[in-house]
């Protein structure tokens, strides 16, 4: 049915192409020696579409639902040239890719029998005298948005490129929503790029629509991007993402050396929304962002999500500047103009039901599509917005600044981010002293006499690794797991678990010798299934994956086979159920069917035995969730934190912070508490309530003697990032003071992956 649809839409869409492309005053007649020039028109791809580059460059992509022998075939001063594509799979799809120089050129797609239609590209006329198209929230659904976004993006004929404000699809995992967007004939010869959506699958929208020729961050992290057009740099932020030290130490990456002309900012959420939605991240995200744009000395911030289009005041910080010239702002350093698109496909519309905000000076009519062109000189921006219906100019303002860009703020010491930056740094460099030369990590570094390799902790050192591109380390880590894994029955008669190992210094290395024993089966079984699937994720290394495909799905049985009327079992000789080893195993039987997917992707393996095991693993994981769920207490802010072999659960009592309290964070930080619900909220506040974690609290009165850094990844899924801040200082003082005392390769990694955000 998809591929049927699939085929009926290209055919729709390349004829709208065929007349775009007949209207553009370019001879797209291919060469006479061409030999597909008489073919059938190529009509099983999905596009193709043209996505922006840096320096120059653009990037044509395409999608197939098959494997095919697929060129480029493009033009430049009438000098033909076959160019082979890049290749890349995603589930069911294959995307096929090719950079080329932003210039005057036509091309096609071919698979040596038949081909699309010509496009035509044109090159940006001047780098210091251009104009863009920008758009808010697309949100196709079907036919009807798809044509609306394309008259969108047709609607300014003179406009170099397009921004998408994000939300490019509506339902999230819908693939061919995907393909719908990438069909749109518009892109075929308009470069664009856009932002993440909250509506956006991160992996599809990286997939489908991120540009790859982008600056990214040093760290390989996150969607956010930069690219330069003359002396304008363009700062894409994925504001779904409030980690505070990401953006910021990509800013300054971004911005650095500090000589633009200006800076444009776009995004999905708007800073300052006209509207009021249910967005339980809003006034966190303006204190972030609007803090952030002042400092850097951001120009213009450009965003959607709001489906109504609206522009404040210029901004200094958090405060409209309400004296100020609306129709020609001269901004001063440290001030901010922000525009919100409105929908441009009609797909969807909000309206301000309680009144617009006092910081907005200029809205749009309700239930209206728009669309924005801006232009952009060394001198000033113009921003002109239109209703598309019927091309009403009904806003338009001028940008200037008062003096030019000021350089870098300087780094303060104490600041939030560097305080966070030195926590990340210090932990990170700690794990690496644990790793040892055979792959393996201690819990702390290996000096003389005896020290220990628990699995567990070091499956969440390597996930914190990963987030710091270690991945050398990782890998090396990964191979020392599968190799010591128990090919034969264990002392439980289970196979593929692992015991916990003692380690030695020694003259000649290291020696190491197994304790025959281990905490758990089902913790050990769920994080390392974590670990792979971040692995996997980062590194796109499928092929070291499928290479153990063996212990992988032993591993995942192993776990499947803890599970009993719907809890996990934490080892045979200990049959009781905690609520922190099941958090783990639901968040671990998702990474096991994400696994199962990259297994998918290899031809050799049984896909009919794969599918039956993916959907086994699914299914016993919304078991395992509607068993925590009946762990649940009367008052619906807390869950008894185990189950014994009777079947009798205890209830948490909230003097005791381990494992009583602290096991009330993990629903929360594996996805069974949700943060943006009202249980997951008054779970979080009730434990806020009975220990000042962020205080070190339970260590300071004797209730603990850890960090307890797990916490704080805790609050970094509820975005509570003054009692990360909080925490943070506190986790430096003590590590600081004696990190033989206090830290170990469990500490500094949930330190990492709560400052990175790693669990959201």
């Amino acid at each position: 049915m998809l591929s049927g649809m699939l085929s009926m839409m290209a055919i729709m869409l390349t004829m709208t192409a065929c007349g775009q492309s007949e209207g553009s005053g370019t001879d797209n007649t291919p060469p006479a020696e061409d030999e597909t020039s008489a073919a059938e028109p190529l009509t099983d791809i999905i596009g193709p579409e043209c996505l922006m580059g840096d320096e120059g460059l653009m990037e044509i992509r395409w999608f197939t639902e098959e494997a095919g022998d697929y060129q480029l075939v493009y033009t430049i001063d009438g000098e033909m040239t076959e160019a082979e594509p890049l290749q890349s799979k995603m589930a069911d799809r294959l995307a096929w890719s090719v950079t080329l120089p932003r210039t005057d050129l036509t091309y096609y797609v071919t698979d040596g029998t038949a081909k699309t239609e010509d496009y035509a590209v044109r090159a940006l006329a001047d780098e210091r005298d251009y104009a863009f198209t920008f758009l808010g929230d697309p949100q196709l659904v079907g036919d009807g948005s798809a044509e609306a976004y394309n008259e969108a993006l047709g609607f300014f004929d003179d406009s170099d490129f397009a921004l998408i404000a994000g939300d490019i699809v509506n339902n999230t995992e819908e693939v061919w929503e995907y393909d719908l967007a990438a069909q749109v004939p518009q892109l075929r010869t308009m470069p664009y790029a856009s932002a993440l959506g909250n509506h956006d699958d991160p992996t599809l929208y990286d997939f489908y629509f991120l540009p790859k020729n982008m600056q990214r961050a040093s760290d390989n992290k996150g969607l956010n991007y930069a690219f330069s057009i003359g002396r304008t740099r363009f700062i894409c932020l994925d504001s779904n993402n409030m980690d505070g030290l990401y953006h910021e130490t990509f800013l300054r990456e971004a911005l650095a050396p500090s000589d633009y002309d200006w800076v444009i900012v776009y995004m999905h959420h708007s800073v300052f929304t006209p509207v009021n939605k249910l967005d339980y991240d809003a006034e966190d995200r303006k204190v972030l962002f609007a803090d952030l744009f002042a400092r850097y000395d951001v120009d213009l911030v450009l965003a959607g999500d709001d489906h109504f289009h609206a522009r404040p005041y210029l901004m200094d910080g958090l405060t409209p500047l309400t004296d100020c010239d609306l129709s020609s702002p001269d901004k001063a350093v440290g001030q901010t103009a922000y525009l919100t698109a409105g929908s441009c496909s009609g797909s969807k519309f909000y309206t301000p039901e309680n009144g617009l905000p006092d910081y907005i000076c200029v809205a749009g009519e309700e239930k209206k599509t728009t669309a924005a062109q801006i232009h952009v000189t060394d001198k000033a921006i113009t921003v002109t917005s239109v209703y598309t219906e019927n091309g009403e100019v009904f806003d338009t303002f001028t940008l200037t600044r008062q003096t030019p860009r000021t350089a870098l703020p300087a780094e303060d010491a104490d600041s939030d981010a560097a305080v966070k930056e030195r926590a990340v740094a210090l932990s990170c460099d700690y794990i690496l002293s644990c790793v040892l030369p055979n792959g393996a990590i201690a819990r702390t570094p290996v000096k003389a006499g005896e020290n220990s390799v628990n699995p567990y902790f070091a499956d969440y050192a390597a996930m914190a690794l990963l987030t710091q591109g270690d991945y050398a380390a990782v890998k090396d880590y990964i191979i020392w797991h599968f190799a010591h894994l128990n090919t034969k029955p264990d002392h439980n008669g289970l196979l593929y678990t692992i015991d916990d190992y003692h380690v030695t210094a020694e003259a000649d290395g290291v020696g190491e010798s197994a304790k025959g024993d281990y905490d758990s089966v089902d913790s050990y079984a769920a994080s390392f299934l974590m670990l792979l699937e971040a692995y996997a994720d980062e590194t796109k290394d499928d092929l070291f994956i499928a290479g153990h495909a063996e212990e992988i799905l032993g591993i995942i049985n192993l776990l499947l086979d803890t599970v009993d009327d719907r809890l996990s079992v934490t080892k045979p000789d200990h049959p009781v159920k905690y609520l922190m080893d099941n958090s783990e195993v639901v968040r671990g039987l998702k990474a096991a069917k994400n696994v199962i997917d990259v297994l998918k992707d290899q031809e050799a393996y049984d896909q009919a035995k794969l599918e039956a095991l993916r959907k086994t693993v699914k299914s016993v994981r919304e078991d395992v969730k509607k068993g925590i769920d009946g762990l649940m207490c009367e008052d619906g802010m807390s869950y008894a934190w185990v189950m014994d072999e009777d079947g009798e659960v205890s209830l948490p009592d909230w003097t005791v912070f381990y494992p009583d309290s602290a096991a009330q964070m993990t629903p929360l930080i594996f996805g069974i508490a949700k943060p943006d619900k009202a249980e997951g909220q008054a779970l979080y506040q009730n434990i806020c309530d009975h220990w000042q974690w962020e205080t070190m609290a339970p260590l300071e009165n004797g209730a603990s003697g850890s960090l307890w850094a797990m916490m704080a990844a805790g609050a970094s899924v509820m975005n509570d990032h003054e009692r990360i801040n909080t925490y943070t200082r506190h986790f430096l003082d003590y590590a600081e003071k004696d990190a033989e005392a206090y830290l170990n390769v469990s500490e500094t990694a949930w330190m990492i992956l709560a400052l990175t955000g790693a669990m959201r």
